[in-house]
């Protein structure tokens, strides 16, 4: 495998989107260091842009996520009905800031 060289916005872009899709597909750190023997630390690491090649781990990583199943495609209709709440009125987005919230302090 080729070791690409990342500048630092790169690399912060990279980290970003990892972070993003993680989180989007519900995975913890420690989830994905169970999925692809990566040491959650490192993954912690990569999502906060520092690292400078694209290492075997690192790949491991983008490698996982980019087959994971974003929640959308597999709750589409409960994701519908989410959204559509969220465009009635400001307190039903103020709502579904609380609800999210409190889901993600979980």
């Amino acid at each position: 495998m080729s070791k690409e060289r990342k500048s630092k916005q790169e690399a912060e872009a990279l980290g970003i989107y990892l972070q993003r899709v993680r989180k989007d597909c519900g995975i913890t750190l420690q989830e994905l260091e169970k999925a692809t023997s990566v040491n959650a630390g490192q993954i912690s690491r990569f999502e906060a842009g520092h690292f400078t090649f694209v290492s075997e781990n690192l790949q491991k990583v983008i490698s996982f996520l980019h087959n994971s199943q974003a929640p959308r495609e597999r709750h589409p209709q409960l994701l519908n009905r989410f959204a559509a709440l969220l465009d009635r009125s400001p307190k039903h987005m103020a709502a579904a800031t609380a609800i999210i919230t409190a889901l993600e302090s979980l």
